[in-house]
């Protein structure tokens, strides 16, 4: 992992605290630029991103974690899913 600044973050999960999330990384957080959100549902993760502007949606979590372009990522699914996201996001290579 190579760190740029901004540093490249995608956000997994596109819901209520997703998209409190997203905002922060988006718009309050120096030194964080949203590169990409993940969710399953069809047109989340696409809505959030068109209200945040410039960043890209992805409906396949392991989309996101492929891209080379993202250095970290943010998990704001329910917590069931946390654990197989975090090894899933550390094996691609993903600070969390």
């Amino acid at each position: 992992m190579t760190t740029r600044h901004p540093l490249p973050i995608g956000l997994i999960g596109a819901g209520r605290m997703g998209s409190f999330h997203a905002a922060t990384l988006a718009r309050r957080l120096p030194g964080a630029r949203l590169a990409a959100i993940a969710d399953p549902a069809p047109g989340a993760a696409q809505a959030l991103a068109d209200r945040l502007g410039g960043t890209t949606a992805y409906t396949e979590i392991g989309d996101l974690l492929s891209d080379p372009g993202i250095e970290a990522v943010v998990i704001a699914t329910p917590a069931r899913t946390h654990a197989g996201l975090v090894e899933a996001a550390a094996r691609a290579g993903k600070a969390v």
